[in-house]
C-alpha cells in the first residue's frame, strides 16, 4: 500500500493541522471571483450523521480541546463519533436554524449552552428533553464547562443529559 495515494477525511485534515492550516477558496474557471457566494458555515466535524451541536464560546474557534475530548468520550457512548457531527460555533459564526438546515441538512440539533432564540427558533425547549420541531429534533443542554468536570452538580447535570441523549438516539 502506497502512502503517496492515500487520501484523508477533511475533518481529520482539520484535527492533525488545526493550528497551522488555512482554508483557502479554491475558484473553479466557471465561476467569478464577484460571483463568488458569502463564506460557507464554519463547522468542526464531518456531519455525516447530519447532526449538528451548537456552541457559544468566544473565546475559541470551536469548542475548547477539553471539552471536546468530553464531547468526544460522550459520542463514543451515543455510537457516533466527531466524522458524524458538526460542531457550529455561534459566537464565531453566527447562523439561523434556517441556515443549518439549509447548508447542512441538520436533522438533529443539540444545543450545548445556547439558546434556541439564539438561532431564531420561534420557542423555548426544555433541557435534557428532546422536542421535535419543523422536521427536526432539538436537545437543549447546559454548556460544556458546566457538564465536564467531577462535582455532584456535574455528575447530575451529566446523568440528565445521558437520559436525553438516550431518548433521542433511541440507545
Amino acid at each position: 500500500m502506497s502512502l503517496q495515494k492515500l487520501e484523508l477525511p477533511a475533518y481529520l485534515i482539520g484535527e492533525l493541522y488545526k493550528d497551522m492550516l488555512v482554508e483557502v477558496p479554491v475558484l473553479s474557471d466557471a465561476v467569478a471571483p464577484d460571483k463568488i457566494a458569502e463564506d460557507k458555515m464554519k463547522f468542526l466535524g464531518g456531519n455525516n450523521k447530519n447532526i449538528a451541536f451548537i456552541v457559544n464560546y468566544p473565546d475559541e474557534v470551536f469548542i475548547s480541546q477539553s471539552h471536546l475530548d468530553w464531547l468526544g468520550k460522550m459520542l463514543k457512548a451515543c455510537q457516533l463519533n466527531l466524522g458524524d457531527i458538526a460542531i457550529i460555533n455561534l459566537a464565531n459564526n453566527p447562523t439561523t436554524i434556517a441556515e443549518i438546515k439549509k447548508e447542512l441538512h441538520s436533522t438533529t440539533i443539540i444545543l450545548l449552552g445556547t439558546e434556541p432564540l439564539m438561532i431564531q427558533l420561534p420557542m423555548n425547549f426544555p433541557h435534557f428533553n428532546p422536542q421535535s420541531y419543523n422536521g427536526m429534533v432539538f436537545l437543549c443542554s447546559p454548556p460544556a464547562a458546566e457538564l465536564n468536570h467531577e462535582t455532584q452538580e456535574a455528575k447530575l447535570l451529566k446523568t440528565k443529559l445521558w437520559a436525553g441523549l438516550q431518548k433521542l438516539f433511541k440507545l
